[in-house]
């Protein structure tokens, strides 16, 4: 059986059991003396844990890293005995509070620094790097992770913000058979060359959801949509937290970009244990409308960014070891300090 191969233009990796058994072994082991996957002695002891991770899926993550023209990747294979004895929480802030799921929280954040650099929002979920989507009731139709009855509608994760993650990692604790996720990218030749030429033009806005608690700190400014590659371009698009332009030409234009996408989606399914992959820089994804039961046995994911580099954000950090950023600039702060982020979650290694 060979290791990778495409699907839907999206690349599969699948996990022996045995890799499987001891990826998870280093999860665990980073949990029991770590306690917490925000502890910055977890975070500054990364590198020791990823250079031990399974050799052929360290070289698989490492090309995906370096494959610009990559849109997703499904990591299958990853379903262990630990999933079965939990149940999914009311919500993230009970999650966070039960430290349910801590094992998979370190090997979400591990699969994602195989790729580069993991950081957190300061408004999402508390600051935490790992964050819990599952249904709440009170969200049930909104555009959100935690909605369910609508069909959560093709987006760039963040795409508002300039240091919005390169990749975007979602590991499936507990999937269920009618919540598929949804992909959609640029074919090459998809859109016209004029279209192509409005569209990395600065006349583009978008604006944060309701899920960052800072979202009004935000200076909203008008952004390209593409960038880079003219066939394949970089890509940042949200169908529904953006502003309409005024001017005709871009108009059109976005109203191109949008039937180019909606034609191309493609669903994927996952299974519980899998890990998809998305080039954020490359595809827009959602997820279908589902049944919520808020019984303990909902979906339920955790969600991990991940940067190529921090310098990019480095203005919107409190301190250069900072790995929480803000929506607007920050200043600076002397690391260790009361006001400094990594200070609140200071958890000594056992």
């Amino acid at each position: 059986m060979t290791s990778t191969r495409t699907l839907y233009g999206i690349r599969e990796f699948e996990l022996t059991e045995a890799e499987c058994a001891e990826a998870v072994a280093i999860a665990t082991e980073a949990a029991e003396r770590h306690g917490d996957c925000n502890s910055p002695d977890f975070l500054d002891s990364i590198p020791t844990y990823t250079r031990r991770m399974p050799g052929r899926l360290t070289g698989f993550m490492d090309d995906l890293r370096h494959d610009d023209h990559a849109v997703a990747a499904v990591i299958r294979g990853g379903w262990h005995d630990g999933l079965d004895g939990i149940r999914t929480p009311a919500d993230w802030r009970e999650a966070r509070a039960a430290k349910a799921g801590q094992v998979q929280d370190f090997l979400v954040a591990l699969y994602g620094a195989m790729l580069g650099e993991v950081f957190s929002w300061h408004g999402q979920q508390e600051g935490s790097l790992v964050h819990d989507l599952m249904p709440t009731f009170a969200d049930r139709g909104e555009q959100l992770g935690s909605g369910s009855e609508t069909a959560l509608l093709w987006h760039t994760e963040d795409a508002f913000h300039p240091c919005r993650a390169d990749f975007v990692l979602l590991y499936s604790v507990r999937a269920k058979e009618d919540a598929t996720s949804t992909l959609a990218w640029l074919h090459e030749g998809a859109l016209g060359a004029e279209t192509v030429a409005a569209l990395k033009e600065s006349k583009y806005v978008f604006k944060p959801d309701t899920s960052y608690t800072d979202y009004d700190t935000f200076d909203n400014r008008p952004v390209p949509l593409l960038s880079g590659d003219a066939d394949v371009p970089h890509l940042r698009a949200d169908s529904v937290y953006y502003e309409p332009p005024e001017g005709e030409r871009e108009r059109a234009a976005l109203a191109s970009l949008f039937t180019a996408l909606e034609g191309s989606v493609v669903e994927v399914r996952m299974f519980s244990g899998d890990t998809l992959v998305l080039n954020n820089r490359r595809v827009v994804h959602g997820r279908s409308e589902f049944e919520a039961k808020y019984d303990g046995t909902d979906r339920w994911v955790k969600r991990v960014n991940v940067a190529h580099s921090l310098d990019r954000s480095r203005a919107y950090r409190c301190c250069a070891d900072s790995r929480i950023v803000h929506l607007a600039p920050r200043e600076d702060h002397e690391p260790g300090s009361p006001e400094c982020d990594r200070t609140r979650f200071r958890t000594p290694a056992s």
